[in-house]
């Protein structure tokens, strides 16, 4: 347009120079100059900050001075892309996007006039995120953990600030508000130089929820939650809200969490991270990293509460005490506890469950598993005072009084009590007590009072798990329905869809439910005309496969449980196979909580055992995929073995059917039935429950542990038990077995634990206080950890503290003592003749050949059928035997047993190989013989006392159990031999004979047919009646020892393992004249005494002060440090005695006797 005007302009004036070049008139004839276009003016009002998420107009001013505006174009020159919206008119709306960090956008805007002229102008705005802000005060402490490392983690951010030399921090944090949902964990690091390892950790709900708490000053200190408090009670916390392996990434899972957090599991391990941290005498155990780490681990836990508990018993406990004391711990400020709560123990499945209503009117209910009470009750900050009307009647039996009369006793509750430990929002900590008193009916006289407290976790019913009906449609096994409407511990209920549904009980009349779930709880009710309950269960726990739970039976029997805890998982109809079962069985008491007092191994043979014990049962896979496990009845009782080619009824049936897994964690079904002799069940005996076990490939144990080192009782000698607990270990060693003792003895005074570790080798022992310290025994300056396992034994290795283990270290601990036996391969001495020895004949069990010293002495016991001429009796002469040519010759110089024996034998080669002796006779044939011996039977063998030359007695032991005897007593007349059968009760040393022949002495019908004997080596301890000595071996079978009298005269003490446990002295004093004294009992003796075959023999008459007599035989072994390890006989003559050598009345000790 301005070009066509321009060329106008100039046409114009050359027109008009052309017309009027001679005007004589002289006009101005020149056109006017046309005017230029003016571009557009624009600017832009608009503010200078946005925030992320919000809007924001811009106006635009723009003005053409010569014409008008025509055109708008808004464009976003640089930041985060934003929403325009009217970037063609003057008025520009723009929407900011969410970002996590502050930026700078830059908006330009172009204006166009009516003659295309244009004008632009810039705007900068600041882009601002939505932050929140918050400052987080708190300390770090047990005891304050100085200057430690705090790291506030959110989501993927972290602050990180030091506290000061009181534990106690400040850090500010700013978040983009995208994070508000965010959970916030507070993570605390000791100072290497001052608290290496300590890791403390503190779980808080989402920063919206925390700023919320804040307030307007945006502090949260513990006044507004207590979380921000690192310490060992959040970390405790933490641990076990994270045990589970559960994501936790929200508020809800959170509260979930919290929800079954057991209160006294919390306390426990905040009790082991304050002894670690503020106890010089422990540290954490080798292989773990942090005070976190150590109450993560559930094996941890238990070495070092192990470890603590033997070093210091009832540390654990005062530490408990002392962490609720601590307001920097625990919040010492609470909320009004109006509502209906249950309180329970989440860490176990089943234990004492309660449901408790507190009303704001000051009423209240509770609902124990044994009693249903109203009350009274009043809050003061923390305490909660219950107080009962009446005592409240629990159940009522019989007792006999004083007077021994049979009276009736009822119990009663007269107390409960509640203490609020600390709270959060899911649940509250507390300490719940109560009071039974045992009253006489009659006289309301108080019988016995019995007082229980506990922590336990108080759950209001209402923050309980919601559910589904849907979720819960299926069958499930639900645990712990205790004897409930005639039901047993477990039954199957089958939830249909539409609330109805059956519930079966092992093989009973499946009854009909209806259910229905109301809220946080799941309702089931029957109303058979044999049956009639309400079940309402509370759901505490998601296990994955099911839940744990709480629940109100309210059943309409006077007998039925009020309140139960258990678990119900759903029945998806699973099998088993020999291989899943194959290993270690690891128990569950509740879910990832492993009972750490019992394991099971399961063999590949068929064969299991519980813990360390030796008692094998059998167990198999049904076709069905159950695992089963029978107890049988056999000829010797009830059994969990049949013998091999017996046919056994069986006994009892233990069933495992299973239900589900999870994280290679079992649930089954278990059942327990019984049965009659005729096969028949006995219901009345059937009840089942829920087991959760895993199952690991590595066997046994791997550390010495308080539950199979105290949990074998001890007996006194009457039977009952007393407060000693113990377990014996066997390690083969060169000259015998070493007994190794470990055991616990209970002060009940004191209220006092002693650990003992005792060693017996050869007589001699030793002893020592021991201590656990992860999983190790320490004693003296040495150490014991176990190395490796196998069914029968412990590879155990015995080291210096100070040093490490070597295989040179490593000793083998059987658990059956005649196992540890048959590995000690003793080389039996040469005999002094080749030939020297007891010998039998294989199928001729009354016959011995015994030869020594150049005698040979033949015994026969049994006449032959149809033979005459032959008779029991013996045979008494002397050998000869020439070794190179083998001949061997016996002049008989007593011949009892006519033409038994080798009177009318021909001609003799004889040979000898180990323990086979030949005799190639003249027209007989060979006769082979086999040495009386039993490597695994010490008592196996022929023993004698006297002179072979002339009188003396032999006893012979067969292993078959033969028992020979001959008397060669030429100056009383007693010529002749017995025979019998005898039994040998190896615990109480005791020997009954079933005499079958008898020619010397009293007849058969009047023998003493019992006696007490003990081999000890190269002897025979003996004691019959008020007799008692030693007698010798045929052959040695050891190198042993022998006392002289000058070893034996002056004075002694003598070093024993006393039958209660424990190593006791005595001092022994031995005269010239042959007199001699020794302690027993607290009292000193007077006694005479003798050197018989190398042995010590003293005898104690009664006397008026000591009214019983007392023997002692002692014979030693070998010798030790300064004297002798001896095996010794003791034995208590009464002043009416009956001969029938009552084995109270003995006892056999391994000691040393020492000279001084």
């Amino acid at each position: 347009m301005n070009f066509i005007k321009q060329l106008l302009f100039a046409a114009s004036i050359i027109s008009l120079t052309a017309c009027g070049g001679n005007n004589s008139n002289n006009e101005d004839d020149t056109p006017p100059v046309a005017e230029e276009n003016k571009s557009p003016t624009v600017s832009i009002n608009s503010d200078t900050e946005l925030l992320e998420g919000e809007e924001l107009v811009l106006q635009a001013t723009a003005t053409d001075s010569d014409g008008s505006i025509s055109q708008y174009a808004w464009t976003q020159v640089s930041g985060p892309t934003l929403d325009l919206s009217g970037s063609d008119t003057s008025t520009l709306t723009i929407t900011a996007p969410a970002v996590e960090e502050d930026a700078d956008i830059v908006l330009a805007l172009t204006v166009t006039d009516d003659d295309d002229a244009t004008a632009s102008a810039e705007v900068n705005i600041a882009l601002k995120r939505k932050a929140l802000k918050i400052t987080f005060e708190g300390i770090v402490t047990d005891e304050p953990i100085v200057n430690s490392s705090v790291v506030v983690q959110i989501g993927d951010e972290q602050f990180e600030v030091t506290a000061d030399a009181q534990g106690r921090f400040s850090v500010d944090i700013e978040v983009d508000d995208s994070d508000a949902n965010e959970l916030v964990k507070l993570v605390a690091y000791g100072n290497n130089s001052i608290n290496p390892g300590v890791e403390f950790v503190s779980q808080l709900k989402s920063i919206s929820t925390l700023l919320a708490q804040a307030g307007a000053d945006g502090k949260l200190s513990k006044e507004d939650n207590f979380g921000v408090n690192v310490t060992n009670v959040t970390t405790a916390e933490f641990a076990l809200l994270t045990r589970d392996g559960a994501d936790i990434n929200s508020e809800e899972a959170l509260d979930d969490a919290l929800l079954a957090v057991d209160a006294d599991e919390k306390l426990l391990l905040a009790s082991l991270i304050k002894i670690i941290v503020d106890n010089e005498n422990y540290e954490l155990p080798e292989g773990v990293e942090s005070t976190l780490d150590l109450v993560s681990n559930s094996e941890d836990i238990d070495n070092f509460v192990n470890t603590v508990e033997s070093q210091e018993p009832g540390l654990i406990e005062s530490t408990k005490e002392e962490i609720k004391e601590d307001d920097e711990l625990v919040d010492q400020t609470v909320t009004s506890i109006v509502g209906e709560y249950i309180l329970m123990q989440p860490q176990y499945y089943r234990a004492s469950t309660a449901q408790l209503e507190f009303k704001a009117d000051g009423t209240g209910y509770a609902s124990l598993i044994d009693v249903d009470t109203s009350f009274n009750w009043s809050q003061q900050e923390q305490d909660i005072t219950i107080n009962l009307a009446e005592p409240v009647l629990i159940n009522c039996s019989f007792s006999n009084d004083e007077n021994d009369q049979q009276q009736e006793v009822c119990e009663y509750l007269v107390e409960l009590d509640l203490i609020i430990l600390l709270e959060n929002d899911a649940n509250r900590t507390v300490e719940f007590s109560r009071k039974t008193e045992t009253r006489f009916s009659n006289s309301g006289e108080v019988y016995n009072s019995s007082e229980s407290n506990y922590n336990a976790t108080l759950i209001e019913q209402r923050q309980t798990l919601a559910v589904t009906a849907d979720e819960l449609i299926g069958t499930w096994v639900i645990d712990n329905l205790s004897e409930f409407g005639g039901y047993s511990s477990a039954v199957s209920i089958e939830l249909l869809s539409g609330g109805t549904g059956t519930l079966t009980d092992n093989d009973k009349t499946p009854v009909s439910v209806t259910w229905q779930v109301d809220e946080n709880q799941l309702l089931i009710s029957n109303s058979a005309e044999s049956i009639n309950y309400d079940i309402a269960i509370w759901l505490v726990k998601n296990v994955q496969v099911g839940y744990q739970f709480a629940a109100s039976l309210e059943a309409k029997t006077d007998d039925s449980s009020r309140t139960v805890t258990g678990l119900m998982v759903k029945d998806n109809q699973l099998s088993f196979t020999e291989a899943d079962l194959l290993g270690k069985w690891t128990v569950y008491q509740g879910y990832n909580s492993p009972q750490t007092d019992l394991h099971y191994d399961v063999y590949d043979d068929g064969l299991m055992n519980f813990n360390l014990n030796q008692n094998f049962r059998s167990w198999q896979v049904s076709s069905d995929g159950e695992f089963l496990r029978y107890n049988y009845f056999t000829s010797n009782g009830i059994q969990p073995i049949c013998p091999e080619d017996d046919v056994c009824q069986v006994y009892s049936e233990f069933s495992q059917r299973l239900l589900a897994t999870n994280n290679g964690q079992n649930f089954t079904y278990r059942k327990y039935r019984f049965f009659n002799y005729d096969g028949t069940e006995r219901p009345e005996d059937y009840s089942s429950h829920l087991r959760n076990f895993s199952v690991s490939k590595e066997y046994g144990v791997s550390k010495f542990a308080p539950y199979w080192l105290e949990e074998n009782a001890s007996y006194d000698e009457n039977g009952y038990p007393i407060n000693v607990g113990f377990i014996e270990l066997y390690s083969p060693r060169e000259r015998g077995v070493e007994t190794i003792k470990v055991e616990t003895i209970y002060n009940d005074e004191l209220d006092e634990y002693k650990r003992r570790i005792s060693f017996s080798y050869l007589g001699v022992l030793t002893e020592y206080d021991y201590s656990l310290a992860s999983g190790k025994l320490m004693f003296n300056t040495s150490q014991a950890e176990v190395s490796d396992f196998d069914r029968y034994f412990l590879t155990v290795c015995v080291y210096a503290q100070s040093a490490s283990c070597t295989e040179g270290d490593k000793q083998a601990w059987f658990f059956d003592k005649a196992m540890a036996e048959a590995q000690v391969d003793i080389d039996r001495p040469a005999t002094e003749h080749p030939l020297d020895g007891a010998w039998q004949l294989a199928d001729e069990p009354d016959v011995a050949v015994v030869l020594r010293d150049g005698k040979w002495i033949q015994i026969q016991a049994m006449a032959d059928e149809g033979v005459d001429d032959a008779h029991p009796g013996f045979e008494l002469g002397d050998f000869t035997w020439n070794e190179s040519t083998g001949e061997f010759a016996v002049e008989l110089s007593e011949d009892t047993n006519g033409s038994f024996g080798i009177d009318d034998a021909g001609s003799i080669i004889a040979s000898v190989s180990a323990d086979t002796l030949t005799l190639e006779i003249e027209g007989e044939g060979d006769v082979v013989l086999t040495r009386i011996y039993s490597l695994g039977n010490p008592l196996v063998g022929a023993y004698f006392d006297g002179s072979l030359d002339g009188d003396f007695f032999m006893g012979i032991f067969k292993e078959d159990g033969t028992f020979l005897e001959l008397a060669h007593d030429t100056e009383n007349d007693e010529l002749g031999i017995s025979g019998g059968y005898y039994n040998y009760d190896i615990e109480n040393q005791k020997v009954f004979v079933d005499f079958y022949e008898k020619t010397y002495g009293s007849p058969i019908e009047e023998a003493d047919p019992h006696f007490i004997v003990k081999a000890q080596g190269n002897f025979l301890q003996f004691k019959d009646g008020d007799d008692f000595g030693v007698m010798q071996r045929i052959t040695r079978v050891i190198e042993q020892d022998s006392f002289t009298e000058v070893d034996l005269i002056g004075t002694h003490i003598f070093t024993y393992m006393a039958e209660s446990g424990g190593v006791e002295t005595s001092n022994i004093v031995i005269a010239e004249d042959g007199s001699a004294s020794f302690e027993l009992d607290g009292e000193v003796r007077s006694a005479s005494w003798e050197l018989h075959l190398g042995s010590l023999m003293m005898f104690s008459e009664a006397t008026e002060s000591q009214n019983y007599g007392y023997g002692v035989l002692m014979t030693p072994i070998t010798t030790v440090d300064g004297g002798f390890s001896v095996e010794t006989l003791g034995f208590e003559v009464p002043e009416s005695y009956n001969d029938d050598d009552d084995p109270a009345l003995h006892i056999f000790l391994s000691g040393s006797l020492i000279k001084q």
